[in-house]
Formats: C-alpha cells, sequence, structure tokens
C-alpha cells in the first residue's frame, strides 16, 4: 500500500489503481486547516497544521503545531484513545534515559529515533544521576565525533 499526505493537511490518502481513497482523517474541528488556505500569507495560527504522521499495527504517532507549538500525539488503535503532549519528544519513563523523539517506524513496528552522539553526551551531563552501566554501557565508548545512535521504540 502506498500513502499519500499534503504537507499540513489532516487527511492520509491510500493510492490504488491510480486513485487517491481517504484513509485516516484527523478530526480537527473548528481549527481545520483547508487545502485553500495553505498558501495564503493570512494568519493562520489557530490552524491546526500536520506535519507528520507515522503508523505501526497498534499505533499512530503523529505531530502538529498549532499557535507557534509543537505538539505530538498518539493514538492506540485497539483503544481508540488519543493522548496528545506539548512538544516533539516524549519522556522515557521506562529506563529514565533522555527523552525519545520517534522519526520512523519499522516493519517490526518499531519506532526509531536517531540521536547525535553530542547530544547524548550533553544530557548525561546534564543527568548524573543516570549510571552509564548496563544497557547504556555503549556511552563510554562514544565522543563528540562519533557515529550518530539509533534508539528503537516498542
Amino acid at each position: 500500500k502506498v500513502r499519500f499526505k499534503e504537507a499540513y493537511l489532516d487527511t492520509i490518502y491510500t493510492l490504488s489503481e491510480n486513485k487517491l481513497s481517504p484513509y485516516l482523517i484527523f478530526n480537527t474541528g473548528k481549527y481545520h486547516y483547508p487545502a485553500e488556505e495553505r498558501y495564503q500569507q493570512k494568519e493562520n495560527d489557530e490552524r491546526v497544521k500536520i506535519d507528520y504522521v507515522m503508523e505501526s499495527t497498534t499505533l499512530i504517532i503523529f505531530q502538529f503545531r498549532q499557535r507557534g507549538e509543537v505538539y505530538t500525539g498518539i493514538y492506540n488503535k485497539d483503544t481508540q484513545i488519543t493522548q496528545i503532549a506539548k512538544g516533539q519528544n516524549f519522556v522515557n519513563d521506562i529506563d529514565h534515559f533522555m527523552p525519545l523523539n520517534p522519526r520512523n517506524c519499522n516493519t517490526d513496528n518499531e519506532y526509531v529515533d536517531l540521536v547525535q552522539a553530542n547530544t547524548i553526551l550533553e544530557w548525561m551531563e546534564e543527568h548524573p544521576e543516570v549510571n552509564p552501566d548496563g544497557k547504556f554501557s555503549f556511552i563510554k565508548g562514544i565522543n563528540e565525533e562519533s557515529n550518530p545512535v539509533v534508539i528503537l521504540m516498542k
């Protein structure tokens, strides 16, 4: 299946047999951002602008902007509950490592974040309570010139 979404708009389409059919529509209510207003210069700060969407078999993670702020949402397909938080990152309350910002979803339904080594080192300086042992022992081997670190989230 091929999915298609125009910048900022609230509908995701499925492309099949050279036809687009709506697959998912975000209910933005009175904050709907009509396609015809997308490139107008007038003030559209109240409108909800959907930046991007990622989907696994159980979750849909999306980010949007409104009034100059970024929000991240998670829609659970099983419970049909949506949770929204201000900002781009999720607090990592599982192992209390740095905040997570999923950027993609792989075929194993894992969300993926790519973090620069210097960002990890700076975060570790600000959080000395996090012990760089066990699953975080990789931190001992990185420096500011190291390759980015791939973080997988299930």
